[in-house]
């Protein structure tokens, strides 16, 4: 369990990180936290620790609420269905956090047992999309293929409802129709 400061200093990294990239350095962050630097050395060792652990905080928050809903369906069509509706609903209420998981995931700092860690808590989506592919219900493409073509269509979504100021009812009805676009470009 993450002390107060530990949580502290994960919510402004988040923050500065959407703001300014992974230049911002531990001082800001520190500072901003109401902290000083050696507290949040205390806590992170080293900046690469505190963003990788940024990383994984995201990625599991993100999985625990959009798998919830998923976790309740049978079908593979149903499952994909609430998770593509659940991350686009966590996309459009998380917009910090998506650009701190974007910048970090572009920024190369993170180290391959990091990125796998945080492609486990997708587990589930992983194993529904392998059977999908032995039952022969979708293409016979690998997985992580699958899911970074399901995230790059969400964010496209999002940023085409964001640029046309769409009310939340519109927002919905475009997720679904691109739920249905994806589902078309990958079943058999």
């Amino acid at each position: 369990m993450m002390s107060e400061k530990q949580q502290l200093l994960i919510r402004t990294a988040i923050q500065l990180i959407s703001e300014e990239g992974v230049g911002v350095a531990t001082a800001k962050i520190a500072r901003t936290a109401g902290v000083s630097n050696g507290t949040l050395f205390n806590y992170f060792a080293t900046k690469q620790i505190l963003f990788e652990t940024v990383y994984l905080h995201i990625n599991k928050e993100m999985a625990q609420e959009i798998l919830v809903q998923a976790d309740k369906q049978t079908s593979l069509k149903h499952f994909l269905l609430a998770v593509w509706m659940s991350f686009a609903a966590w996309c459009a209420r998380n917009p910090v956090e998506i650009e701190a998981l974007n910048t970090l995931k572009s920024s190369q700092l993170l180290g391959d047992s990091v990125t796998d860690e945080g492609e486990k808590v997708w587990a589930k989506i992983f194993v529904m999309l392998e059977q999908g592919i032995s039952d022969g219900v979708i293409i016979n493409a690998p997985a992580r293929l699958i899911t970074t073509s399901l995230e790059g269509l969400i964010h496209s979504v999002a940023a085409y409802a964001s640029q046309q100021n769409l009310p939340e009812l519109h927002y919905e009805k475009l997720t679904r129709r691109s739920f249905d676009i994806f589902w078309k470009g990958i079943t058999l």
